[in-house]
């Protein structure tokens, strides 16, 4: 995701590595979650650790790099063990700078590369994306095999307190619906303060998903 959770991605893969896990890498593009969801339908992979939804956030407010309305229902249907965060829902991608419509021009804007132009998700789409993330979790046939992990310093490396998308209020909505959204649901939430890239956050994500594969909950 330009970057912006690589980190936290490397780690979690040779973490699981390192234990004898084989381990398949998916970019969040449309043909790469694809891909992923005919794998997952044709019950060829086993289980999901999930760092970033941010296909959602593009799905939300630009049309480009969706996930399409099957993103967390396919896991979901097929009872798959997931444990998953949020992390990169705190951009929408566009392509050069004049490429971004009018109507986003006054919003907080992040030029990435010559090619990419990335918005920051306002508090009311924080929002409507987690309630959009627990409704989709609240479907899984099995919620005691779903556990997300909320990164409360930052859910990208351009959203921790020293980088350009830092907005606490807008991160607090989107954690606080997913929270809320999933109250009751059988699906455990855990809040962490480090951040989706600090050192043991996907770790600890690996963690969780070798003791479910490994204990059966």
């Amino acid at each position: 995701m330009f970057d912006v959770i690589t980190s936290a991605a490397d780690t979690a893969r040779e973490y699981l590595k390192s234990n004898d896990y084989k381990v398949l890498v998916f970019h969040a593009i449309d043909i790469e979650e694809r891909a992923m969801k005919k794998l997952i339908s044709q019950h060829r992979i086993d289980d999901i650790l999930d760092l970033t939804t941010t296909e959602l956030a593009n799905e939300l407010v630009n049309e480009t790099m969706k996930g399409g309305p099957n993103r967390l229902t396919t896991v979901a249907r097929m009872g798959i063990l997931q444990v998953m965060s949020l992390g990169a829902l705190n951009m929408v991608n566009f392509g050069s700078k004049d490429t971004l419509p009018a109507q986003f021009t006054k919003r907080l804007i992040h030029v990435y590369d010559p090619n990419i132009t990335l918005l920051r998700t306002s508090v009311d789409e924080c929002r409507i994306l987690g309630k959009q993330i627990a409704k989709k979790l609240r479907a899984h046939i099995k919620p005691n095999l779903t556990r997300v992990f909320i990164p409360l310093g930052g859910i990208s490396m351009l959203s921790v307190k020293s980088g350009p998308f830092y907005d606490e209020a807008a991160d607090k909505a989107l954690f606080d619906a997913v929270i809320e959204g999933l109250d009751g649901s059988g699906i455990a939430v855990v809040q962490d303060r480090r951040a989706t890239n600090d050192n043991g956050f996907s770790t600890d994500m690996a963690k969780t998903l070798m003791h479910f594969m490994e204990n059966g909950s």
